[in-house]
Formats: C-alpha cells, sequence, structure tokens
C-alpha cells in the first residue's frame, strides 16, 4: 500500500472537499435545505483562492441541475472543485437525509462522490452529522488502509476550517450511532 504525501492530488482533494462539505452542514444544522452550491480553488498571485457559487433557482431540482452543469464545465479549469446539494441516500436499505456532493481535481486524477448522512431533529440545533461515505471514480473496491487515508485527508480539511461553529457541527459520527 503506497501511502498519500502532501502535493498528491488525492490528499489535496480530500482536504479541500473536507473544507466545503463540513461549510454545508451548517444548513442543515440550522433546519434549513442546503442550497446547491459549488466551489472552485484558483490559483492566485496570493496563493490559492476559492470561490463558491450559490445556485437558488425555483425549483431545488433546477438548482442541483445549474450545479452539476456548472462542475462539469469549472473542474477542468481550476486545481480542484466541487458542487453538493441536499438530497436523500439509501443507506443500509434505509432512506436517509444526506449531503450528496461531488469533488474532483483540475487534471482528472482524483474525482469522488461524497454522501454525508444527517438527522435533524424537531428543533433548529437538534442536528448529528454522520461520517461521509466515499466513492471513487473507478468504483472499484477501494483497500481499507487506502479508505482511511481518504478519511483522514477529509477529517483535516474539516478541522482546517477557519469557523470553529462549523468544525463542532461536522462532527462525522461513525454511522453505527444513527
Amino acid at each position: 500500500m503506497a501511502l498519500f504525501k502532501l502535493g498528491d492530488p488525492w490528499m489535496e482533494l480530500m482536504r479541500f472537499a473536507g473544507k466545503w462539505l463540513a461549510h454545508s452542514a451548517m444548513a442543515g444544522r440550522d433546519g434549513e435545505t442546503l442550497i446547491p452550491f459549488g466551489v472552485s480553488q484558483r490559483k492566485s498571485w496570493i496563493g490559492r483562492t476559492e470561490d463558491i457559487q450559490i445556485f437558488q433557482a425555483p425549483t431545488f431540482e433546477q438548482g442541483a441541475e445549474a450545479a452539476s452543469q456548472w462542475f462539469g464545465t469549472t473542474r477542468g479549469t481550476c486545481l480542484r472543485a466541487m458542487f453538493g446539494f441536499d438530497g436523500y441516500a439509501t443507506i443500509g436499505g434505509i432512506k436517509r437525509d444526506a449531503i450528496i456532493a461531488y469533488a474532483a481535481d483540475g487534471n482528472g486524477e482524483a474525482e469522488v462522490k461524497m454522501t454525508a448522512p444527517y438527522r435533524r431533529g424537531g428543533v433548529p440545533g437538534d442536528y448529528e452529522s454522520y461520517q461521509p461515505i466515499l466513492t471513487l471514480s473507478d468504483n472499484g473496491e477501494v483497500d481499507p488502509d487506502r479508505y482511511a487515508q481518504l478519511m483522514s485527508a477529509l477529517r483535516a480539511g474539516r478541522d482546517m476550517h477557519p469557523i470553529k461553529e462549523v468544525r463542532q457541527v461536522a462532527r462525522w459520527t461513525p454511522m453505527s450511532n444513527f
């Protein structure tokens, strides 16, 4: 098993995605539906810049489709890109609320789908986020050690978020506690 190193496209992508996947948990925590969004990371004269796009539309589905189209045209023009939306995922045979996000590096070397289930209580603030499920672009079996490294990089991205409250909301509890 090869260890990922700093500068590795997978590690960089997962750290970028972890930060923004954590950020998206705030909408759920506040009892709101996450408006579809996209984020791109580019090189600039100050290092790297990140730009977020919000895709508010007459229907949720139209917003998610606009975000997906944005991702398709943007991902090859920047270092990394990601888009996400509020949806449902069937996990263990049960339909669950989830933030669904796709991320890719600009060179096409790394691409991942992240399904981050959550449970919302009856009042704002009663919210639990669960460990994201990763699906890699090759859809093949993922070595458990590699999966653990990817999750570690995703958590590192979450932990780099500048807002402490975001880091606390996106605890990503193991699914066994669902």
